[in-house]
């Protein structure tokens, strides 16, 4: 089945015109990627991950209410396994864990730090900044097998 009938489009006279708009891309792409600097999450930056679980239906919006009173804006709240299960992510270390604990606890009276703690795991920004160099070499080197692979095809 053919949709497109009589197409004749001469792409190789205008090669130099194709060649410019393509560079103007990729040229605006790296720009932008220096300019808006990627935001980085804590696996990146460094900080602190808190596991839980509750007793109650707890709603994601409440927890991040809580976390957000606590001090700590910008945290990640996700929802893992069962429906009372969170993954409480900040970026920040030092106190952060005993913070969210006890704003957990005043809020929640059925949360028992030690039976309701899943995890604790704190990043540290010197991991961080090597997960990053790695992940931009990794980038890199995907980048380079591309172009090897459409210089062959």
């Amino acid at each position: 089945m053919q949709y497109f009938h009589g197409t004749n489009i001469d792409f190789v006279s205008k090669r130099q015109i194709f060649f410019i708009v393509s560079s103007l891309i990729i040229i605006s792409g790296i720009i932008a990627t220096f300019v808006l600097s990627p935001v980085y999450s804590i696996d990146f930056e460094g900080g602190t991950e808190i596991a839980v679980k509750f007793n109650e239906p707890v709603k994601t919006e409440d927890l991040r209410t809580i976390v957000k009173n606590a001090g700590f804006s910008g945290g990640e709240i996700k929802s893992f396994g069962a429906d009372n299960q969170f993954l409480i992510r900040v970026k920040t270390t030092g106190d952060a864990q005993a913070k969210i604990k006890s704003a957990l606890t005043n809020n929640f009276p059925s949360f028992n730090v030690d039976e309701d703690i899943l995890k604790e795991d704190t990043v540290g920004p010197k991991i961080g900044g090597e997960l990053r160099g790695q992940a931009v070499i990794a980038i890199l080197l995907s980048v380079l097998a591309i172009l090897i692979y459409i210089a062959f095809r």
